[in-house]
């Protein structure tokens, strides 16, 4: 049971981390014409 515990918590961690990045990274832009670009760069931190 507390294994099954701490693999939640280690979940919900990673999950808050990842949807942190996708927050500060946008995946793609909208173009005035309403459609998607997406965009593609390294960034290296």
């Amino acid at each position: 049971m507390l294994k099954l515990f701490i693999f939640l918590i280690l979940a919900i961690l990673f999950a808050l981390l990842v949807i942190n990045e996708l927050r500060h990274t946008p995946l793609a832009e909208e173009q005035e014409d309403g459609s998607y670009r997406f965009i593609e760069e390294d960034t290296e931190q």
